[in-house]
């Protein structure tokens, strides 16, 4: 393997040695060249570092440049970088990693119109070495050859590669993290320990000092391996098999006649020449050898060739050196008719999409780079490129580009555009006299609109199950159905008033996507906690800070309660009033098909309302110890209802005929009072558990667990009894009272807790 030190060329000296082999009738002939890396993609800081540690220039450091043997690529704070190696291989350089390409041979191959996707294997035998000095990276190869290598290097060992997906994380001090999650990678940690071998679905840890410990892949990472793979994956695979070899062509060639550079970064030679001497340096060696034998040497002496000229007869070379751009896949943008302009913004791309470009043609390639003009942006065209070619051309079926812009702009998923593309949705769009972005036309069908709004509120999943649902076609119920999943799935953050549009308890109960709350609402009528219809306003969450919540806006007649429904997430914090009705049934329902998170200064008051609050996890609400309570106000009932536990603390209720806590499994309450007029109580869990409950002396109150009560009246009493008893039973932990009166005992139970009845679930 030759071990090259890069020499940093003029573009007329580039396009001389791409060109003088054609000119010459004679080539190099070797059994192997040099492999390279593309940058794919990059966010973030990052930085590429040549072989003397300098930091190449912006123009050699984008999406699209080549880095060879010697060079390093670092993702700072924040930062990430996709390589594509010649070999099929991608690798993600995660934030704060530094990678080093020590080695990097490959011989060459016959590209025959294929892509990095086309690929099982890798398409020729292949040397790589790499040094992860620190940071982590994410890795992807194809099959390699019998006969090939692909090895990574830390202060902690050596991971050897021979096809798989894994993730490798090298921290300074602390050693290195393996994760695989397909085929095998050997571990050979350093200090000349036995290989471990690390199978997929497994995880290796090896400290700073050597100990290496066998795991599970951590699930963390398995995921990270999976979304950062899918990712680099699909931004590579449309990249040209040419253009890879064309690349390996150079920098096999370069690396063949550089030497020692001393020159700077624009490309003169040492001399100051503003051409680079074709020539090789006296003192470029064989690496490995430690011969001394000059490359420059087996190199046939050249004809004289004047570069001018060859380079005025060569299109790629003209445009290349008018704008002082050059990538592997220049020699298919010279076909394509380019202005310069043109050629600037097509080479701002990375080396994927230029190549999907020079494939489309030039009539395409030269459509698509105008759009930039409008927003059109890389990540819009490779989105795009994506579709089949069908979908392509029907995109391209617009004829007015505004309309095009807009509707590469928006990024639809690919299942959306045969309803947005339709016959008579192609008509509109191309005829409209101001085309906007295509949403709003009054002569296109409702599936553009019902897209459009799904797309910009976050629900485009519902559109992707609609058109599932409906073999790839939506009917009037179906859009119907989206349309108001749409308004029931937005979010509601308010401080004071209830904005939004309501849904009919018969619209809401009937949409599938909404069912993480309308479940919950069937459960409440099942339980005989709520009755009727109600009117309900969605959102996937809702929060909602102190303020007056006035019901009179909304237009609640007709119905029974108003429900408050989010499907994930329901927050509340501060003093919550809900005035005005909220219906014939005069009930005020917030539920949510997710979490509950109330602030520990909490009033919810419903007013004139009865006030029901259900969960289908957990309801956790806590005041502070030595601040205000959690307060819970309705006019007659307070029902708190949960799917699962409910833990509650520091707490006071307020009603006028019955509170009612209902838990599927675990009811915990400590410090919580209700108000002396209250003269109704039920708590229902799998398991009760109480402590510095006080009861109202005049109460009726029912407790009733899964097992019920103790030789037919008494709950458990006392801390002391063992968890394993407590199971099933109401327990009086400590300090529960009926009115002034400790319950601690049975005989205090028989002689104050009259009015406090312990039985089982129904």
């Amino acid at each position: 393997m030759i071990t090259t030190r890069m020499k940093t060329f003029s573009i007329y000296g580039i396009f001389s040695l791409c060109l003088l082999p054609l000119l010459w009738g004679q080539a190099l002939k070797e059994d192997t060249g040099s492999g390279v890396m593309f940058i794919a993609a990059k966010e973030g800081p990052t930085q590429f570092l040549d072989l003397q540690g300098k930091a190449l220039p912006a123009a050699k450091a984008g999406v699209g440049g080549t880095l060879p043997e010697g060079y390093v690529a670092q993702a700072g704070i924040g930062g990430k970088i996709v390589l594509l190696l010649s070999n099929g291989t991608v690798m993600t350089l995660q934030s704060q990693t530094k990678l080093k390409i020590s080695e990097f041979s490959q011989e060459p191959f016959d590209a025959s119109g294929r892509t990095v996707s086309d690929l099982a294997e890798e398409p020729s035998k292949s040397n790589v070495k790499l040094d992860l000095d620190w940071g982590s990276i994410v890795v992807a190869t194809k099959k390699l050859n019998r006969e090939s290598s692909l090895s990574i290097h830390s202060p902690a060992g050596v991971a050897g590669i021979h096809g798989t997906q894994f993730q490798m994380s090298q921290s300074p001090g602390a050693g290195v993290k393996l994760d695989v999650s397909e085929s095998t990678v050997a571990f050979s940690p350093s200090g000349g320990g036995q290989s471990v071998p690390v199978g997929a679905g497994q995880g290796l840890d090896v400290s700073a000092a050597g100990a290496v410990t066998p795991r599970p892949i951590s699930p963390v990472a398995a995921q990270n391996i999976t979304a950062t793979n899918t990712v680099a994956i699909a931004a590579t695979g449309d990249v040209s098999l040419r253009a890879v070899s064309d690349a390996m062509a150079e920098a096999t060639s370069e690396g063949s006649e550089g030497g020692e550079d001393g020159g700077d970064d624009d490309g003169d030679d040492s001399s100051g020449s503003g051409d680079s001497d074709s020539g090789g340096d006296s003192d470029s060696a064989v690496g490995g050898d430690g011969g001394g034998s000059s490359v420059a040497a087996s190199v046939p002496a050249a004809p004289a060739v004047d570069t001018s000229q060859v380079l005025e007869n060569n299109a790629e070379a003209t445009q290349s050196r008018k704008i002082g751009k050059v990538s592997a896949v220049s020699r298919q943008v010279s076909r394509l008719g380019l202005t310069d302009v043109q050629a600037e913004i097509f080479y701002s791309f990375g080396v994927p999409l230029q190549s999907l470009l020079a494939g489309a043609g030039g009539e395409v390639a030269k459509r698509l780079i105008d759009l930039t003009a409008q927003g059109v942006a890389q990540s819009h065209l490779s989105t795009f490129f994506g579709y089949s070619g069908e979908t392509r051309a029907k995109v391209l079926g617009l004829t007015d580009d505004s309309s095009l812009a807009n509707l590469l702009l928006k990024q639809y998923e690919e299942s959306w555009l045969t309803g947005i593309l339709s016959d008579n949705n192609l008509v509109a769009l191309n005829t409209e006299e101001t085309p906007e972005t295509p949403s709003v036309s009054a002569t296109a069908d409702p599936f553009l609109a019902l897209a459009n709004m799904l797309r910009d509120s976050g629900n485009s999943e519902v559109l992707d199950e609609l058109l599932e649902l409906g073999g790839g076609q939506l009917t009037d119920e179906l859009l119907q159905e989206g349309e108001i999943a749409n308004r029931l799935l937005g979010s509601v953050t308010s401080a004071g008033s209830l904005n939004g549009t309501l849904v009919t308890g018969t619209d809401a109960l009937a949409n599938r996507f909404y069912e993480e709350v309308t479940s919950l609402y069937g459960a409440l009528i099942q339980d005989s906690l709520l009755a009727g219809e109600a009117s309900f306003l969605g959102g996937r969450t809702i929060s909602l800070s102190g303020g007056d919540y006035s019901l009179s806006s909304l237009a609640l007649s007709g119905s029974d309660s108003f429900a408050l429904g989010a499907t994930e997430q329901l927050q509340l914090q501060g003093s919550i009033l809900f005035s005005g009705d909220a219906g014939s049934g005069k009930r005020v329902v917030l539920m949510s098909g997710g979490k509950l998170e109330g602030s520990s200064d909490l009033t919810l008051d419903a007013a004139t309302n009865d006030l029901v609050l259900s969960v289908r996890k957990d309801i956790v609400l806590q005041g502070s110890s030595s601040g205000p309570l959690v307060d819970l106000r309705g006019n007659r009932e307070v029902t708190l209802h949960s799917m699962r536990d409910v833990n509650l603390k520091n707490m006071e209720v307020s009603a006028s005929q019955q509170a009612s806590i209902k838990a599927a499994k675990e009811l915990y309450v400590d410090n919580m009072r209700f108000n002396a007029e209250l003269p109704k109580i039920v708590m229902e869990a799998t398991t009760i558990r109480l402590s510095n409950v006080t009861f109202p002396a005049n109460a009726a109150v029912n407790l009733n667990s899964l097992k019920g009560a103790i030789d037919g009246r008494y709950p458990n009493f006392g801390t002391s009894v063992p968890a394993a008893q407590q199971l099933g039973r109401v327990n009086f932990l400590q300090n529960v009272k009926s009115g002034v009166n400790l319950l601690h005992d049975r005989p205090s139970f028989d002689s104050f807790g009259g009015k406090i009845t312990i039985g089982k679930l129904r």
